[in-house]
């Protein structure tokens, strides 16, 4: 009879590549190009537990045999990512080795977007930092299912495919093809991803008979009936699924049906095994024979994420660190969770694995895990706003609203307005949920974020929604910033109307009795009578804003309203005094770090 220790050796060996050997060639050649400097964007798709992620990794394998760097970043279905989630996870993966490029400050964790105004200068200097590693040594980019990507990730994935195609950079981005309704932005954003980029597609379809008769043999030294029958069952239970078929051989090795002798493997009489209609039923059993500590550990993991810090593990665990150490081998040995090694973490072994453990956690239970999770997480030093978010929006707790705002502005900051939206959508929902009124901040956040993916109605609405809620909490500032947000809004369909916002916006700047919002307000109308023309009125307003600004030694303030003026001035023909007002401009632009409005104020100065 075999050993625990035996059974647990051939459970944890790398699995084996099976069927595949067309996909194999290929992208061994295109691994080859890829050295030879040809940069190219790989997209392996197929149905859950096809066998994507085990594909890959055997080119990642052979990628770093060859020398190349190889960075990973994932997409996940329950926790809640952050913008550009998977890239993060790259450029936090990134060496710092000898003779490679350093990570650019501003994409380093904390770093801020100094000097950064816009998603495309952010996505320029990614390319730029990426192409640039590329040259000193080809590289590997690997982005796991993308199918749970937020749309700046994307966005990413397809600027990066066009513009490293002559740098020995090659992209592969995963994803599950059942998951691709029309629904989905997936949908109809895939045809012009390959369209642009002339990606290379890899479809994985299910296994063939003799492809699972080969996974048995590799596994399993039985005789011929047995083959057959162990065979026959697989294909009819699992259809071709090497990540089913997989589980329930494991199954069958718990439930002692399949067995090892001192003659080699036997086949017990599967009748008894039953044929579980989804593969959460096989997890399932293979989970009852756990022990209720290991299964505990199991479901505070799931609730952490794929990936489950030890540190966090620990503080969620009632139990003593024996009993944690015990629950997490036994999760080792069978083939629940894997140790990454140098990261203090865990991780599952497969997404499916994670979500049937998920899912079978009691609503109650569910809750009060998270709750703890959340609590946990809030009370890091730098606590990860999305995360926590996550945590306390499961568990249907208030707390969740306050931190979806903080994520929300996170993601603005990042030019990511997709992600803006989705989480202000949920601090509205959950507050009206339990009986709430939406924080104001969740309805301008969203208002500015609607505005700038074109959204012009919902934009209205929620500036609207704000400007109400303002005045019914007498909130002066709030109103002021509503009028002012409205009147920014309205430029781009009704100048009358955006006129009328605006005056209505100074108005109440002059009552706030505070200096900053009077200036923007000077500025902001300034503006609108230099669009309409009326250069001789802009500058009185401009001229306004000077003083205040100059008054409160106001820097900022002042080189915009300087930058303003400069421009007014040479709409005005008035080339002269539009020189001096950037003169004096610029330096301050220089000293403030603002590189975007420097460059244009150097270049309309030229």
């Amino acid at each position: 009879m075999a050993t625990d220790r035996q059974e647990t050796h051939q459970r944890n060996e790398r699995p084996i590549l099976i069927g595949r050997e067309r996909e194999q060639a290929r992208l061994g050649q295109i691994l080859e190009a890829t050295v030879a400097g040809q940069g190219s964007l790989v997209l392996v798709s197929g149905e859950a537990g096809i066998g994507k992620t085990t594909l890959v990794q055997d080119l990642v394998r052979q990628a770093e045999e060859r020398g190349a760097s190889v960075l990973t970043g994932g997409c996940y279905d329950i926790t809640t990512g952050p913008p550009y989630g998977p890239w993060v996870e790259i450029i936090s993966s990134y060496p710092e080795a000898a003779g490679l490029p350093q990570v650019p400050e501003q994409l380093r964790a904390g770093g801020g977007m100094a000097g950064i105004d816009s998603q495309v200068e952010l996505f320029d200097l990614v390319v730029r930092f990426l192409g640039a590693t590329a040259r000193v040594r080809p590289l590997v980019l690997l982005v796991e299912d993308i199918h749970w990507a937020d749309s700046g990730s994307v966005d990413l994935l397809r600027f990066l495919a066009r513009a490293l195609s002559d740098v020995p950079v090659l992209l592969i981005a995963t994803y599950r093809s059942d998951e691709i309704t029309p629904e989905h932005n997936l949908f109809t954003l895939l045809p012009a991803l390959i369209r642009e980029t002339e990606a290379q597609r890899l479809v994985l379809t299910r296994l063939e008979r003799q492809d699972i008769r080969v996974l048995v043999r590799s596994r399993y030294l039985l005789d011929a009936m047995d083959e057959r029958r162990l065979v026959d069952y697989l294909m009819r239970l699992a259809e071709g699924n090497p990540f089913f078929s997989t589980e329930v051989l494991f199954t069958l090795e718990e439930q002692r049906l399949l067995m090892s002798t001192d003659r080699g493997w036997c086949l017990d009489d599967l009748s008894t095994f039953g044929v579980p209609a989804l593969v959460h039923q096989v997890i399932g059993r293979r989970l009852a024979s756990l022990r209720s500590t290991t299964r505990i550990l199991l479901d505070l993991a799931a609730v952490i994420g794929y990936e489950a810090p030890l540190e966090l593990l620990r503080g969620l665990h009632q139990g003593s660190e024996a009993e944690l150490d015990a629950g997490l081998q036994q999760a080792f040995d069978h083939s629940f969770l894997a140790l990454q090694p140098g990261l203090g973490s865990v991780q599952f072994t497969h997404a499916l694995v994670r979500q049937a453990v998920y899912e079978a956690i009691p609503p109650l239970r569910h809750q009060s895990l998270h709750r703890q999770a959340g609590e946990l997480l809030e009370a890091r030093s730098v606590p990860d706003a999305d995360v926590v978010a996550h945590h306390f929006l499961q568990a249907s707790d208030p707390r969740a609203i306050p931190w979806l705002i903080r994520a929300a502005e996170q993601a603005a900051g990042l030019f990511a307005p997709a992600t803006v939206i989705a989480r202000c959508d949920r601090a509205v929902d959950l507050a009206q949920r339990i009986g709430d009124k939406p924080p104001l901040s969740a309805y301008r956040l969203r208002g500015l974020a609607r505005e700038t993916a074109g959204d012009f109605d919902g934009a209205r609405e929620d500036h609207a929604s704000a400007l109400d809620l303002a005045r019914e909490q007498a909130d002066r500032r709030s109103e002021w910033q509503a009028l002012l947000d409205l009147g920014g809004l309205w430029t781009s369909r009704d100048y009358d109307q955006s006129r009328d916002y605006l005056e209505q916006a100074l108005d109440m700047a002059r009552g706030l009795g505070d200096a900053k919002p009077l200036g923007e307000s000077l500025n902001r109308l300034g503006n609108w009578h230099m669009n309409a023309e009326h250069s001789e009125t802009a500058l009185r307003y401009h001229q306004e804003a000077l003083d205040v600004f100059e008054r409160i030694d106001y820097r900022a303030g002042i080189a915009a309203t300087l930058d303003l003026m400069g421009v007014t001035y040479a709409t005005a023909g008035n080339i002269r005094l539009g020189i001096e007002a950037y003169n004096r401009a610029i330096p301050l632009l220089r000293m403030l770090d603002a590189r975007h409005t420097l460059v244009s104020a150097l270049t309309t100065r030229a």
